[in-house]
């Protein structure tokens, strides 16, 4: 990648990850409200996403996706090592508390949760 590539790469990327992200968002309430009842507000929801135990696991991609964001706007010139860099952040969140086992759990709920974890890792991919 050269001059905006690294840029565009990363809205990308970080577009793709808020896209995840919402399906997982998603795909998580409607587990949550098998087992606990409908959520009545949109108030309700934000607090049990910023508190509950069940969406804890997905705090960390909602900061990564900020964090790209923030970097993108605040950084002129981006190089390899700022796309090596989030790719492995996105890469450690997929090792920690049982992502990828949450992640097949919700995918049996959702087929829109496979999807979007393809489109991401074949995004992924194209980095080396």
């Amino acid at each position: 990648m050269q001059g905006n590539a690294h840029r565009d790469f990363l809205i990308q990327f970080s577009k793709a990850l808020l896209k995840f992200h919402k399906t997982l968002i998603d795909t998580e309430k409607i587990k949550y409200e098998k087992v606990n009842g409908r959520v009545n507000s949109s108030g309700e929801f934000l607090r049990l996403l910023m508190e509950h135990p069940d969406f804890q696991w997905l705090r960390s991609i909602s900061q990564l996706v900020a964090q790209i964001d923030q970097h993108v706007d605040d950084t002129e010139h981006l190089a390899d090592k700022d796309v090596q860099f989030f790719k492995h952040a996105f890469e450690q969140i997929e090792l920690q508390n049982d992502f990828l086992k949450k992640l097949n759990g919700l995918a049996g709920i959702n087929s829109d949760v496979l999807v979007a974890s393809f489109q991401l890792q074949t995004m992924l991919k194209k980095v080396h």
